[in-house]
């Protein structure tokens, strides 16, 4: 029988990957956050590779710093399939780190002309490279 501390469920993984998302598109570091908890850094690493499983009222919290509803933390929850962790077999770029740079500093750029600019730029250049191959 499998220690029940070593299987993490797909919903708490879902989650703790919600959270970490948030948290760095927000750019707010696990310091900071922890911080804001009254916590340890460590715990929201543990948080947020779904080491520990968070507690009901601690989510709320984390959800109020966030300034998300706590439904932000369920979206999407239906389409899961039972992933275990963030691995090559199994990408999800939305939630890689350059991705959620990437998304970071295009909405930094406060001049929306700029902004649509640079999606068509994109678009372009994804166009090309298929036109390519």
């Amino acid at each position: 029988m499998k220690n029940k501390k070593s299987i993490v469920s797909s919903v708490d993984f879902h989650i703790a990957r919600r959270l970490k998302t948030k948290r760095k598109l927000l750019g707010l570091s696990q310091d900071k956050l922890a911080e804001k908890l009254d916590l340890t850094f460590q715990q929201i690493q543990k948080y947020e590779n779904a080491k520990n499983r968070i507690a009901a009222g601690r989510l709320y919290e984390i959800s109020k710093i966030l300034n998300v509803p706590i439904s932000y933390f369920y979206e999407g929850i239906e389409e899961i399939e039972d992933v275990k962790e963030d691995n090559p077999e199994n990408p999800d770029m939305l939630y890689q780190t350059e991705t959620l740079n990437l998304i970071r500093a295009y909405y930094s750029i406060r001049n929306s002309g700029i902004r649509a600019s640079i999606k068509e730029f994109l678009k372009a250049v994804v166009e090309n490279g298929k036109s390519k191959n």
